[in-house]
Protein backbone atom coordinates (compact mmCIF):
# COMPACT_ATOMS: atom_id res chain seq x y z
CA UNK A 1 0.00 0.00 0.00
CA UNK A 2 2.98 2.55 0.94
CA UNK A 3 4.74 1.80 -2.12
CA UNK A 4 1.31 2.16 -4.27
CA UNK A 5 1.07 5.36 -2.32
CA UNK A 6 4.87 6.50 -3.51
CA UNK A 7 3.67 6.05 -6.68
CA UNK A 8 1.26 7.95 -7.77
CA UNK A 9 2.92 11.03 -5.41
CA UNK A 10 5.63 10.57 -8.24
CA UNK A 11 2.96 10.44 -11.28
CA UNK A 12 1.39 13.59 -9.22
CA UNK A 13 4.59 15.57 -9.38
CA UNK A 14 5.63 14.00 -12.96
CA UNK A 15 1.96 15.63 -14.25
CA UNK A 16 2.70 18.85 -12.09
CA UNK A 17 6.08 19.58 -14.04
CA UNK A 18 5.13 18.57 -17.54
CA UNK A 19 2.52 21.20 -16.78
CA UNK A 20 4.69 23.45 -15.98
CA UNK A 21 7.02 23.07 -18.18
CA UNK A 22 4.54 23.00 -21.37
CA UNK A 23 2.61 26.48 -20.04
CA UNK A 24 6.75 27.82 -19.81
CA UNK A 25 6.99 26.67 -24.01
CA UNK A 26 3.98 28.69 -24.91
CA UNK A 27 4.43 31.34 -23.11
CA UNK A 28 5.35 33.27 -26.42
CA UNK A 29 2.08 32.69 -28.78
CA UNK A 30 0.56 34.33 -32.25
CA UNK A 31 -1.69 36.48 -31.06
CA UNK A 32 -2.80 37.50 -34.97
CA UNK A 33 -1.75 37.05 -38.16
CA UNK A 34 -3.32 39.53 -41.17
CA UNK A 35 -1.67 40.30 -44.14
CA UNK A 36 -1.86 43.87 -45.99
CA UNK A 37 -2.99 44.12 -49.43
CA UNK A 38 -0.54 43.61 -52.47
CA UNK A 39 1.30 46.07 -54.84
CA UNK A 40 2.89 45.58 -58.38
CA UNK A 41 2.44 44.30 -61.43
CA UNK A 42 1.20 40.25 -62.15
CA UNK A 43 4.60 38.62 -63.65
CA UNK A 44 6.87 36.62 -61.82
CA UNK A 45 6.18 33.12 -59.38
CA UNK A 46 4.50 33.59 -55.68
CA UNK A 47 6.73 33.80 -52.93
CA UNK A 48 6.25 34.37 -48.99
CA UNK A 49 9.23 35.12 -46.51
CA UNK A 50 8.19 35.13 -43.28
CA UNK A 51 10.48 35.75 -39.89
CA UNK A 52 10.62 32.66 -37.74
CA UNK A 53 8.22 32.37 -34.99
CA UNK A 54 8.52 34.83 -32.43
CA UNK A 55 10.50 37.33 -34.26
CA UNK A 56 9.09 40.38 -36.32
CA UNK A 57 11.01 42.29 -38.93
CA UNK A 58 12.86 45.20 -38.59
CA UNK A 59 14.19 46.31 -42.03
CA UNK A 60 14.94 45.29 -45.56
CA UNK A 61 18.14 44.32 -47.56
CA UNK A 62 17.19 44.79 -51.57
CA UNK A 63 19.06 44.28 -54.66
CA UNK A 64 18.18 47.58 -56.46
CA UNK A 65 18.80 50.11 -59.63
CA UNK A 66 16.06 51.40 -61.80
CA UNK A 67 13.54 49.14 -59.87
CA UNK A 68 13.36 46.44 -56.81
CA UNK A 69 15.68 42.87 -58.22
CA UNK A 70 15.27 41.61 -55.25
CA UNK A 71 14.07 41.42 -51.02
CA UNK A 72 15.08 39.71 -47.91
CA UNK A 73 13.26 40.75 -44.29
CA UNK A 74 15.91 41.11 -41.73
CA UNK A 75 13.95 39.94 -38.19
CA UNK A 76 14.77 40.23 -34.48
CA UNK A 77 13.40 38.87 -31.24
CA UNK A 78 12.08 40.95 -28.33
CA UNK A 79 14.17 40.72 -25.36
CA UNK A 80 11.74 41.48 -22.84
CA UNK A 81 14.53 41.77 -20.19
CA UNK A 82 16.36 44.27 -21.83
CA UNK A 83 13.34 45.66 -23.65
CA UNK A 84 15.29 45.91 -27.40
CA UNK A 85 14.76 44.13 -30.27
CA UNK A 86 17.91 41.94 -31.38
CA UNK A 87 18.72 41.68 -34.70
CA UNK A 88 18.83 37.19 -35.87
CA UNK A 89 20.66 35.24 -38.86
CA UNK A 90 20.09 36.43 -42.89
CA UNK A 91 16.85 35.35 -44.34
CA UNK A 92 16.98 34.54 -47.92
CA UNK A 93 16.37 36.69 -50.67
CA UNK A 94 13.54 36.29 -53.23
CA UNK A 95 13.96 37.82 -56.88
CA UNK A 96 16.69 38.19 -59.22
CA UNK A 97 20.52 38.76 -59.17
CA UNK A 98 20.36 42.40 -60.87
CA UNK A 99 21.37 45.93 -58.95
CA UNK A 100 23.50 46.69 -56.18
CA UNK A 101 22.84 45.35 -52.29
CA UNK A 102 21.39 47.61 -49.54
CA UNK A 103 19.74 47.65 -46.46
CA UNK A 104 17.08 49.38 -44.31
CA UNK A 105 16.88 49.57 -40.14
CA UNK A 106 14.88 50.89 -38.30
CA UNK A 107 16.56 52.00 -35.29
CA UNK A 108 16.98 50.68 -32.13
CA UNK A 109 16.17 49.64 -29.57
CA UNK A 110 12.30 48.37 -30.47
CA UNK A 111 12.46 49.80 -33.96
CA UNK A 112 10.14 47.59 -36.29
CA UNK A 113 9.17 47.69 -39.40
CA UNK A 114 5.14 48.95 -39.72
CA UNK A 115 4.73 49.99 -43.49
CA UNK A 116 6.32 50.83 -46.70
CA UNK A 117 5.53 52.97 -49.33
CA UNK A 118 5.58 51.81 -52.60
CA UNK A 119 5.77 53.19 -56.81
CA UNK A 120 5.67 51.11 -59.76
CA UNK A 121 8.45 50.72 -61.94
CA UNK A 122 9.63 52.17 -65.06
CA UNK A 123 9.28 49.63 -67.11
CA UNK A 124 7.15 46.97 -69.24
CA UNK A 125 6.44 44.44 -66.76
CA UNK A 126 5.22 47.07 -63.89
CA UNK A 127 6.72 45.64 -61.31
CA UNK A 128 7.92 47.38 -57.98
CA UNK A 129 10.29 50.21 -58.80
CA UNK A 130 10.56 52.31 -55.31
CA UNK A 131 10.10 51.35 -51.34
CA UNK A 132 10.32 53.84 -48.50
CA UNK A 133 10.15 51.69 -45.43
CA UNK A 134 8.17 52.92 -42.31
CA UNK A 135 9.14 52.01 -38.49
CA UNK A 136 7.01 52.10 -35.69
CA UNK A 137 7.81 51.12 -31.52
CA UNK A 138 7.63 47.31 -31.22
CA UNK A 139 5.94 48.25 -27.85
CA UNK A 140 3.74 51.28 -29.68
CA UNK A 141 3.38 50.70 -33.33
CA UNK A 142 1.72 53.84 -34.04
CA UNK A 143 4.78 55.52 -32.45
CA UNK A 144 6.83 56.50 -34.90
CA UNK A 145 10.77 55.10 -35.31
CA UNK A 146 13.59 56.21 -37.04
CA UNK A 147 16.08 54.44 -39.40
CA UNK A 148 19.14 53.24 -38.36
CA UNK A 149 21.67 55.76 -39.10
CA UNK A 150 23.85 54.11 -42.46
CA UNK A 151 20.29 52.76 -43.45
CA UNK A 152 19.44 53.97 -47.84
CA UNK A 153 16.75 56.54 -47.44
CA UNK A 154 14.74 54.03 -50.24
CA UNK A 155 15.57 51.89 -52.46
CA UNK A 156 14.92 51.46 -56.62
CA UNK A 157 13.81 55.05 -58.48
CA UNK A 158 10.95 57.67 -57.88
CA UNK A 159 8.57 57.27 -60.59
CA UNK A 160 5.81 58.91 -61.96
CA UNK A 161 3.39 56.28 -61.68
CA UNK A 162 1.15 55.76 -59.03
CA UNK A 163 2.08 55.48 -55.20
CA UNK A 164 0.63 52.89 -52.31
CA UNK A 165 0.87 52.75 -48.75
CA UNK A 166 0.98 49.17 -47.20
CA UNK A 167 0.65 49.65 -42.97
CA UNK A 168 0.03 46.91 -40.49
CA UNK A 169 -2.47 47.81 -38.28
CA UNK A 170 -1.75 48.90 -35.09
CA UNK A 171 -0.88 46.54 -32.39
CA UNK A 172 0.63 44.70 -35.49
CA UNK A 173 3.95 45.02 -37.11
CA UNK A 174 5.72 43.64 -40.28
CA UNK A 175 6.60 39.73 -39.35
CA UNK A 176 7.32 38.62 -43.41
CA UNK A 177 6.68 39.66 -47.01
CA UNK A 178 4.73 37.76 -49.86
CA UNK A 179 4.06 38.52 -53.21
CA UNK A 180 5.38 37.72 -56.68
CA UNK A 181 8.84 37.29 -57.90
CA UNK A 182 11.49 36.18 -60.93
CA UNK A 183 14.41 38.43 -62.44
CA UNK A 184 12.92 41.35 -60.48
CA UNK A 185 10.36 41.78 -57.53
CA UNK A 186 6.93 42.38 -58.91
CA UNK A 187 4.87 42.20 -56.26
CA UNK A 188 4.97 42.65 -52.86
CA UNK A 189 2.87 42.94 -49.67
CA UNK A 190 3.21 43.03 -45.60
CA UNK A 191 2.25 39.60 -43.62
CA UNK A 192 1.24 41.48 -39.87
CA UNK A 193 1.88 39.67 -37.09
CA UNK A 194 1.19 40.42 -33.17
CA UNK A 195 3.55 38.65 -30.41
CA UNK A 196 2.68 41.04 -27.61
CA UNK A 197 0.84 39.54 -24.40
CA UNK A 198 -2.16 40.67 -23.21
Amino acid sequence: MLLVRAHIFFLVILAVASTTQSAGAQQLRLLTVQRTGSFGGPGGGDYEISCPFGSVMIGLRARHGAWIDALAPICARYVSAARTLGEIGDQPFTGGNGGGEAFIRCQGPRGALVGLELMRADNEWASVGHIVVNCGDYLDPSRFANKLPGSADFFGQATRHRRSILTCPPPLVAGGIFGRSGVAIDRVGLVCVDYQPR
